[in-house]
């Protein structure tokens, strides 16, 4: 004869169901908008009354899940920001199209730069890579140097704002005549920014390089 057990119903204890609640959560993702976390910018120099500044910032208007957050970012909202909060007049973007879009900026960040009343500057660099043509980064630098010696603020961005616009930021540091070597530009970047900023061995090769060229114009021809 079979004999049927009844099965009792378990509890999940209360404290147990509230962890498990949040732990339900946290694989779901932090939201980050542009109205809960606003852009923000790591500035490399100290402002002086004739030039401009130096700044380093993550993508804007960014919809991706990376990393365990949920980037729902606008656009508009973010190069306002940028503008009106940090006084930023010029936006150099290092990625290519396929890299934004790839990242979910919706429209065009050219225009909408434009919209904003921002100059926009785009120069696509690989991820974890240096530029591959040395003379014109090093047009690019001197462009970016003679906007801040005009009093322009200005701000790199690539992906995060770590390795290849860290890697732009401590030329710019040694171009400016902030530092004076390589290492010290790079130890600087990382103080500013956060201590992965300059992420590979060929950007710190790149940075090597370019303090090594400020002394004879003529590799930067």
């Amino acid at each position: 004869m079979l004999h049927s057990a009844s099965r009792s119903k378990v509890v999940m204890p209360v404290q147990q169901r509230e962890k498990s609640s949040s732990l339900l959560k946290d694989n779901v993702g932090q939201v980050r908008t542009s109205e809960s976390h606003p852009i923000t910018v790591s500035f490399l120099s100290e402002p002086s009354d004739n030039r401009g500044n130096i700044g380093l910032c993550y993508c804007p208007g960014k919809n991706v899940d990376r990393d365990g957050v949920r980037w729902r970012r606008d656009l508009d909202k973010d190069l306002a920001t940028l503008k009106s909060k940090f006084n930023i007049d010029l936006v150099v973007c290092l990625l290519s199209i396929s890299e934004l879009r790839h990242l979910g900026v919706k429209g065009s960040l050219e225009e909408a730069c434009r919209r904003a009343e921002l100059d926009f500057i785009q120069y696509p660099i690989i991820e974890m890579k240096a530029p591959e043509d040395f003379n014109s980064a090093c047009q690019l630098l001197r462009r970016l140097s003679d906007a801040v010696r005009a009093g322009k603020h200005v701000v790199i961005h690539c992906r995060g704002g770590v390795g290849r616009a860290g890697t732009l930021g401590a030329c710019l540091l040694l171009e400016q005549g902030v530092v004076h070597n390589a290492k010290d530009a790079i130890a600087l970047v990382r103080k500013k920014r956060c201590k992965a900023a300059v992420e590979s061995r060929s950007q710190e090769q790149f940075i090597a390089k370019f303090a090594t060229s400020l002394s004879s114009r003529s590799v930067c021809a």
